[in-house]
């Protein structure tokens, strides 16, 4: 138990640093993506603005290809650029190197027509990534109609940011390993300090475990000898009638007392993990064949017919007394719940590599709101039934012995119709 909670302790400290560094790291790259173009952005509307100073506007010049040296001084070789009359779209000016994506017509188009400068991400067919802008350049002397500015020219400027998006890149992808790295660290510091913070819990339930454990030690010495005082004193008061009634039930209590005691204290050591198990070569069949003669003079005295459907043998390795013990819990709790004149019936067969035995009964059944917390220690469905029926923990040590061999019990029942207890072993046994 204590394993799992540690477990899942620092499970969830790794999941909860690990949402943490995911959205921090999700934002520091979203902002440096966005510094990275804001940056561009910014160099590519200055660029524009050089070349339309150093060259100035279409009317000062005559159109031609050449490529002015103070242009090619002020933007680098790295910058592709052209220089476009507006309406003929003849090249004013261009950089040396055009592309063959270089100009970009639809941009520059969707421009013209509505006048607002434009930002364009482009991949090539070679794997690089451009940014482009595009806006019109418009003279603040020459006049169109209704006083309007006139269109002179219009100019695109484009940059190879494969490089630093390439940076970007790497980064994430050491941002992701340096994450992983610290989610393992999480994990493993985590558990180290859940283990730690659970030390005086642990320590506290070990007490208790143990205080069990010696208290039922402790108790059945007494009860013992109050049990054969009784039955002493019950053969001495020969047939004085109220006596003897009195003594019967003195006897019947310890006998119970007892009996709760011994699971109490089976309890305790199962959980205090000084309960181990005696594992050989056992046969299912025959500890099912046993428990049924042994259940049987109980259910002859309620009138209940056991059917039994068990092979001749079910070969496992297990702890024969502890299945024993499982299958007479599971037998008694039927016959327990059945109605006079009711049946119980048990079946074993194998299924592949696990063994599986049945016990299923004509009771009143489990309401679905109880089938879960049938296995629950001291729960019992009616609380106020006689506490001669028991005190609730059967199927909480059967569920025990299921587990410490690595099996699987389940509970089918509808109101009415019965009950049936499943229980599903492994044929190789408990490792």
């Amino acid at each position: 138990m204590f394993r799992r909670i540690r477990l899942r302790l620092a499970l969830w400290y790794a999941l909860f640093l690990g949402a943490t560094l995911a959205v921090l790291g999700t934002a520091l790259y979203l902002a440096m993506v966005q510094e990275i173009y804001r940056t561009v952005d910014h160099q590519l509307r200055s660029a524009a603005e050089t070349v339309v100073e150093l060259l100035g506007t279409p009317a000062e010049y005559e159109i031609t290809e050449q490529h002015p040296e103070e242009v090619e001084e002020a933007l680098g070789t790295d910058t592709l650029w052209v220089y476009l009359e507006a309406r003929g779209r003849s090249p004013l000016r261009r950089s040396p190197a055009w592309a063959l994506f270089f100009p970009h017509r639809d941009l520059l188009a969707q421009v013209v027509e509505d006048g607002r400068p434009r930002y364009l991400t482009l991949l090539t067919p070679e794997g690089r990534v451009f940014r482009f802008y595009t806006a019109l350049f418009q003279s603040g002397t020459s006049q169109g109609e209704a006083g309007k500015p006139q269109l002179e020219g219009i100019i695109q400027i484009a940059r190879d940011i494969t490089e630093p998006l390439l940076t970007l890149r790497r980064l994430l992808l050491t941002l992701l390993a340096i994450g992983a790295g610290a989610l393992i660290l999480a994990a493993l510091g985590g558990s180290f300090m859940a283990g730690r913070a659970m030390q005086p819990i642990m320590a506290a339930l070990k007490r208790q475990r143990e205080f069990a454990a010696d208290a039922s030690h402790e108790l059945r010495t007494p009860l013992s000898i109050i049990r054969t005082s009784a039955e002493l004193l019950k053969d001495e008061v020969g047939s004085e009638k109220e006596a003897r009634e009195l003594v019967e039930n003195i006897v019947s209590e310890s006998r119970r007392m007892t009996a709760l005691v011994e699971d109490l204290l089976t309890l305790a050591r199962a959980d205090s993990g000084e309960l181990e198990l005696d594992v050989s070569s056992t046969d299912l069949a025959q500890l099912a064949r046993e428990a049924v003669e042994r259940i049987s003079p109980l259910a002859r005295e309620k009138g209940i017919a056991v059917e039994t459907h068990i092979p001749p043998s079910l070969p496992l390795k297990g702890d024969p007394r502890r299945l024993g013990q499982l299958l007479l819990i599971l037998l008694d709790n039927a016959i327990k719940y059945t109605p006079p004149g009711g049946q119980v019936a048990v079946r074993g067969e194998r299924k592949g590599h696990r063994m599986e035995v049945t016990v299923r009964d004509t009771g009143p059944g489990i309401p679905p709101e109880h089938q879960e917390k049938v296995f629950e220690r001291f729960y019992r469905i009616d609380r106020a039934r006689s506490r001669r029926e028991g005190a609730g923990l059967g199927l909480a040590i059967a569920r025990w012995i299921v587990q410490a061999h690595r099996g699987q019990i389940k509970l089918d029942s509808e109101p009415g119709k019965g009950t049936t207890v499943t229980v599903s072993l492994p044929v190789e046994g408990p490792s």
